[in-house]
């Protein structure tokens, strides 16, 4: 399905306006190792209706060569056996995003017995969102709002409200109940919050790793999207609970239950890594263009 946006009454989109965005990406991770490793890697933007990718390169130092394979209808996911010493990984892309529009007051959410089964799985707890916990609070801060779009957004901004974002705050191992007890986090904190909760008050939400426009400093960022029904029928809907990206303007990688799910690399052995280096530019676009309200998804 093809990811969907909730124009805000104030952007272009909500006036009708045809809203194509222009990314160009580039992204290198480096490994030094000790002995050959196995490695996947989830970097490639995913091949989706609104997100065309008109170029694309992915290349590994030392002549490595390794497989690329799609999982489920969207991750793409490289396969490689690095070897000892160091190993650079480069990939660069250039997206053409054109968001699906609709009115944010047109969504609705199911009830639990419209949902189709292939969802119903974002509805259950996962590793890093064990929304079994969080049934309580999702009622009684969310319990009385009217259900639809408007309720989802609300759990967006009440994770934005409530948690710090703080660099280094939190480790690869905490979940969203850490999360909440400690009040602080990052994009990954801030998505699995926003899912658990999601998910205890009946709306499915998934975990999507992206590429984003004006991130601030440029890296991975992570983003929720909910499934709601649309105009025309079930869709994801995009979120940030951030509210860091240009929302309008995220070029997807993968989804998943949460982040163990969609992790940009899994090693199968040791290795030791530097921080991914990222960039990410939109051509032609200026800050008066950038929509950092939370949008609707596929």
């Amino acid at each position: 399905m093809a990811p969907f946006q909730c124009a805000q009454r104030d952007h272009p989109s909500a006036q009708g306006l045809d809203i194509k965005v222009k990314l160009v990406i580039a992204s290198q991770l480096s490994y030094v190792l000790e002995q050959p490793t196995d490695f996947i890697f989830q970097v490639h933007v995913a091949k989706t209706g609104p997100q065309v990718v008109t170029r694309e390169a992915f290349s590994l130092s030392n002549n490595v060569q390794c497989a690329i394979d799609l999982v489920g209808d969207q991750n793409r996911l490289a396969r490689a056996r690095l070897p000892a010493g160091k190993t650079e990984l480069t990939y660069e892309a250039e997206v053409e995003i054109t968001p699906a529009q609709c009115d944010p007051g047109t969504v609705e959410e199911f009830d639990a017995a419209e949902l189709p089964s292939h969802v119903l799985v974002y509805l259950l707890p996962s590793r890093f969102c064990p929304a079994d916990i969080f049934s309580e609070l999702a009622e009684q801060k969310f319990g009385a709002l009217t259900r639809g779009y408007s309720r989802a957004l609300a759990i967006a901004d009440w994770v934005h409200a409530t948690l710090a974002y703080e660099a280094g705050s939190t480790g690869p191992h905490s979940s969203a109940a850490d999360v909440l007890q400690q009040a602080k986090g990052v994009c990954r904190d801030f998505a699995h919050l926003a899912i658990s909760v999601s998910r205890a008050a009946g709306i499915p939400a998934r975990y999507v790793s992206a590429y984003a426009d004006a991130l601030n400093p440029p890296d991975f960022h992570a983003v929720i999207e909910v499934f709601l029904k649309g105009p025309d029928g079930g869709a994801w809907f995009i979120l940030d609970p951030t509210h860091m990206a240009s929302a309008d303007a995220l070029a997807r990688i993968s989804v998943g239950r949460d982040a163990a799910d969609v992790a940009f690399a899994w090693t199968l052995g040791n290795s030791d890594s530097t921080s991914p280096k990222i960039s990410v530019s939109a051509p032609g676009r200026g800050n008066a263009d950038r929509n950092l309200s939370a949008v609707v998804g596929s």
